[in-house]
């Protein structure tokens, strides 16, 4: 399936906060909260990087159990759509409240 492209203004969580691609261990994909899934992940990230300025960055959170060729493939995805830089968000801020 192809995800369908949206030609709505950008929303307000993605306008001036950073962006979170969280991998979940059954597969699900979200950009911040918004579940995307592996194959409409690129085509988002390319629509929030056309809508706003600055630099393009983007903080990826796997959950425990995801495998490291599914990180990759994310981290593949990601910076195809057009990230300049992925920092990887560490285990202790996943824990904090």
């Amino acid at each position: 399936d192809i995800p369908q492209k949206i030609d709505q203004p950008l929303p307000e969580e993605y306008s001036d906060k950073q962006l979170i691609v969280r991998v979940e261990t059954d597969g699900s994909v979200f950009l911040n909260r918004d579940n995307v899934g592996l194959l409409g992940l690129a085509e988002r990230l390319r629509e929030v990087f056309g809508q706003r300025g600055g630099k393009r960055v983007v903080f990826l959170d796997a959950a425990d159990g995801v495998l490291y060729g599914t990180v990759v493939q994310v981290m593949d995805l990601v910076r195809g759509a057009g990230a300049e830089t992925i920092g990887v968000v560490p285990d202790s801020i996943q824990a904090s409240p």
